[in-house]
């Protein structure tokens, strides 16, 4: 059984009925080859380099025939016959196998780029966390689609870079004026203080931004080192980041990774599936969500699901830096985990390779310390991100902030026009 679930098809009946026919030909051959030789000592090998005279049937050498009694024939003859059919019936096999493997891979094919037909128009995500390729045999050949999203990122940065020096005298009030966003705040997570805000409770959908919300109930109430089966409801949640396929089984350490740093919808799903199906009573993994929100102390945040492609997850740039300073101050492992580059899973019998590439465009920049992005239709693009900033509002030392934006079309732009002010902050 392969992963994905298929298994090959095979006649049995008509497989048995061509064995027995062989097998009643050989019989017939045989018993015609046995006369032969008994009866014609004209093809005995008189061999003068032979000790012995001998009959070839085959390329079988026999003894001299006088020697041997008709059962020692017949039986050496069919021995060869036999081995020559068990050959045929070899490759016989050998093809059908080949001809059910082929049939295989082009149902997959056809599948996969079926499954991309199941979209929400409002529920479109971020082409670059939904196109990660995961696999070696995807990865070989052609520039990947995360290479050429990791050159698009690259150039949005330095564009937004070069952009922020062309501000005349690096003025922080001009620098605020270029910012796009509908709402956005600058923080400082070593004090808790909110530093810059606009519309910060203005209520808006924050995208992929809830799998922060996510990690932190996965890490709360699942075993890290718990096996997840990767199910047909996951698989067939928009976006195909983290290449998984039907039936392979991951631990909850692995799809964490998968679901922060790629921002895989399906992992995220499988996440929350595995907990709901292992608990019989309520509350289900989406309201521990909004347990948490509020225990926190999130008033303006809503989760419908774990992904963040439904419009019904909400917040505000204000609860949002409550759950940064959260995750700061109780999860830095999210943090650890979003930072990293890549995150490599070897091949096992129980699941594929994957090499997990983190989507975040500021994963190069020295001074960042994690985050989360996001996207849809409706929300727009979204962004919390951690740095270590130097001077931050004239302190001596450097400052951990957080700069979270929503609403905005180049939240690369408004990040980066938000750390330059940072770092100007008197």
């Amino acid at each position: 059984m392969n992963f994905d679930g298929r298994t090959s098809s095979f006649d049995t009946k008509g497989f048995i009925f061509t064995v027995k026919c062989g097998l009643i030909a050989i019989g017939l051959i045989a018993f015609v080859h046995m006369g032969y030789v008994y009866f014609f000592p004209s093809s005995i090998n008189d061999d003068p380099d032979n000790d012995s005279n001998s009959v070839k049937v085959k390329d079988v050498t026999y003894t001299d025939h006088t020697h041997l009694s008709m059962i020692d024939v017949v039986g050496k003859m069919t021995y060869s016959l036999l081995s020559d059919a068990g050959t045929a019936i070899k490759n016989f096999a050998q093809n059908i196998s080949e001809k059910n493997d082929s049939i295989l891979v082009t149902g997959t094919t056809a599948e996969e780029s079926g499954g991309s037909q199941n979209i929400n128009s409002d529920e479109k995500q971020l082409q670059s966390e939904s196109h990660i390729l995961t696999t070696e045999d995807l990865q070989i050949g052609e520039k990947s689609k995360v290479e050429q999203q990791d050159e698009v990122n690259a150039k949005k940065v330095k564009d937004a870079e070069q952009e922020v020096k062309k501000i005349e005298n690096n003025d922080p009030a001009t620098v605020l004026k270029k910012v796009k966003a509908v709402s956005y705040l600058v923080g400082d997570l070593d004090s808790g203080q909110i530093i810059l805000e606009h519309n910060s409770d203005m209520v808006r959908p924050m995208a992929s931004i809830s799998k922060l919300m996510t990690a932190i109930v996965a890490k709360d109430k699942l075993n890290s080192l718990d096996e997840v089966v990767i199910d047909q409801v996951s698989i067939d949640t928009f976006g195909d980041a983290g290449g998984f396929v039907l039936g392979e089984v991951l631990t909850v350490d692995e799809l964490m990774h998968s679901m922060i740093m790629e921002s895989s919808n399906d992992a995220a799903v499988a996440l929350s599936r595995f907990y709901d199906e292992g608990k019989k009573y309520n509350p289900s993994f989406v309201d521990l969500m909004n347990e948490q929100a509020k225990k926190f102390g999130m008033v303006n945040t809503h989760y419908d699901e774990p992904t963040g492609l439904s419009d019904g997850n909400y917040s505000t740039v204000n609860d949002l830096f409550t759950l940064a300073w959260r995750i700061s101050t109780d999860k830095e492992e999210i943090y650890k985990i979003s930072r990293l580059d890549k995150f490599d899973i070897g091949t096992t019998t129980k699941h594929h390779h994957h090499l997990m590439k983190n989507i975040n465009p500021f994963v190069k920049d020295i001074n960042f310390l994690g985050g989360k992005t996001g996207r849809t239709d409706t929300a727009k693009e979204t962004m919390l991100t951690v740095f270590r900033v130097q001077n931050f509002a004239g302190a001596k030392s450097s400052k951990k902030i957080v700069i979270i934006v929503l609403g905005t079309d180049n939240r690369i732009r408004d990040t980066s026009l938000l750390k330059q002010w940072a770092s100007l902050k008197k």
